[in-house]
């Protein structure tokens, strides 16, 4: 939702201060391009898991996918950046790192003591 609100803001202010409806199309463009990110990285996440529960997973495969995730990530966050600027962008992703991990935290307090990942 707030990434919504950014996108119409930008979208906004870029037309004010261009009166072009090309320019207004282009923050569009970006924004698809993030959502297109969002839909491969849930893709490989998928394929990662689904192939671990499956046994079919090798260990090309698992790099092939972790590669294919990273390379998503890389343009999106290029993308977003050139969107909303380097500095927000670095702020934000990692405000949004520490909220995850306290989440995480909270939720799965067991975690804390986990040290080791033996069965």
């Amino acid at each position: 939702m707030g990434f919504q609100m950014l996108g119409v803001a930008v979208g906004w202010q870029l037309y004010e201060l261009t009166g072009s409806a090309l320019d207004l199309g282009l923050v569009g463009l970006v924004r698809l391009i993030v959502v297109l990110c969002e839909i491969v990285k849930a893709a490989a996440a998928a394929a990662l898991a689904l192939g671990s529960m499956g046994g079919w997973q090798s260990r090309t495969s698992i790099f092939a996918l972790v590669a294919l995730l990273g390379a998503a990530q890389a343009f999106e966050s290029g993308v977003v950046a050139a969107l909303i600027g380097t500095v927000p962008s670095v702020v934000i992703g990692g405000l949004g790192t520490i909220l995850v991990a306290a989440l995480w935290m909270t939720l799965f307090p067991e975690l804390r003591r986990l040290r080791a990942f033996e069965e």
